[in-house]
């Protein structure tokens, strides 16, 4: 469930607050505090906005993930995922199958980032960019868009200290002739902020897998565990849910072999 925007903004009170001490000095404190209230505000609200989507299933308006997320497992992590430390806290390639709900994932590891209050995260679909847009370009708008008490020459600084932890979704949506300067900017990053966390999912077979600076982790098929709970979220009346769930467990391993999915499965409860 989303909390409201003004308590994420308390607990987010913390990075911010501290980055612009480094950046602005001490100056007129009330200015100052009065800068950063708004800027929480704002980015509370950017934050909010990632964790509301349209899905298929409901395709009339935004709704919060979290009615219908089910806990993505990950291979080689034996432990169920709230936060992205809890994978790895170094750079990280989220590799996954289409409507294996790679984006979703990484909306909620977003909005998990913010309620920890350690970090900024920022999100950004790598689909939006524009045609002649850096990734750097992009990534400092986003800041400066989402926190308006920093400008886009401010991302270095906040890169170089740690402050952020960037959220780079669908690399596989990124155009042939963008990726080699995309891949540069993202080596290089490595090498000069060290401190800055970097997660970006693709599906499988991409370029980004081919970055030694990127430990890549495969999101593991749903197994009937997540079959069962994804319709238990999905549909109400509990004799339907009870017949889907029935239906796919006295099914052959062809119709199993095929649910692996958020996606196919919620096709399979719309049908």
């Amino acid at each position: 469930m989303i909390i409201e925007a003004s308590i994420l903004a308390s607990l987010l009170k913390e990075p911010v607050t501290k980055s612009a001490t480094w950046l602005f000095g001490k100056g007129s404190v009330v200015i100052k505090n009065r800068k950063i209230e708004n800027a929480l505000q704002g980015l509370s609200e950017k934050i909010t906005d990632v964790a509301k989507v349209k899905t298929i299933y409901k395709n009339d308006s935004s709704i919060d993930l979290h009615e219908f997320y089910i806990p993505t497992r990950v291979k080689n992590v034996n432990i169920q995922i709230n936060k992205i430390i809890d994978v790895n806290e170094e750079n990280i390639v989220l590799e996954g199958t289409v409507g294996q709900g790679k984006s979703i994932f990484m909306r909620y590891l977003t909005y998990q980032e913010a309620k920890l209050g350690k970090r900024i995260p920022i999100f950004l679909e790598l689909r939006k960019l524009e045609n002649n847009q850096s990734l750097e370009d992009a990534v400092s708008s986003t800041i400066a868009e989402w926190i308006p008490i920093f400008t886009k020459k401010n991302f270095h600084v906040l890169a170089e200290r740690g402050d952020l932890v960037l959220f780079l979704d669908g690399f596989d949506e990124v155009s042939r002739d963008k990726i080699k300067g995309f891949l540069n900017e993202i080596e290089k990053w490595h090498r000069y902020y060290p401190k800055m966390q970097m997660i970006i999912s693709s599906r499988p077979g991409d370029d980004i897998q081919n970055i030694s600076a990127f430990k890549v982790y495969q999101l593991d098929p749903y197994k009937y565990p997540e079959q069962k709970a994804l319709i238990d979220k999905l549909v109400q009346e509990e004799d339907v849910r009870n017949i889907l769930k029935e239906s796919i467990e006295e099914s052959n391993s062809e119709i199993k072999g095929l649910l692996t999915t958020p996606l196919m499965v919620t096709l399979y409860v719309m049908i």
